[in-house]
């Protein structure tokens, strides 16, 4: 199977991609030029669409997570505050869990900084 070879930067919600390349040289010596981590994956052969579900506390404890798979309707994001306005649901598409949870907790804090914890609409208009 053919392979290609990504180099990503960032992680969590900074994470992203900043080429992908046909060897593992030309990846190597863009990495020494700029930077970056080294990702390999089979060429033709989608990531698998998964998508966790984070419910975590006001003050950032996981409460719950649940990973399933993504449906044509599965949306990324703000889900609703639950339990009384205690807890956020965030839902993210990655393999990933700890990617999911810091993610979920980024957000939180830009929420509680923003002064909308328990506010779905301002979330959401936060989230566009």
């Amino acid at each position: 199977m053919d392979k290609v070879w990504i180099v990503t930067s960032g992680e969590y919600s900074d994470y992203h991609i900043n080429a992908v390349f046909s060897t593992e040289y030309k990846a190597t010596k863009y990495c020494e030029k700029w930077g970056g981590n080294i990702e390999i994956r089979n060429l033709d052969e989608p990531i698998p669409d998964v998508l966790w579900g984070i419910r975590m506390g006001i003050d950032g404890e996981v409460i719950s997570s649940w990973k399933e798979p993504c449906r044509d309707a599965t949306t990324e994001g703000f889900e609703f505050f639950a339990l009384n306005n205690i807890a956020i649901v965030w839902n993210l598409k990655t393999e990933d869990k700890q990617r999911a949870i810091k993610v979920t907790n980024e957000k939180r804090i830009q929420i509680l900084a923003l002064g909308i914890w328990g506010d779905d609409e301002k979330v959401r208009e936060m989230v566009k």
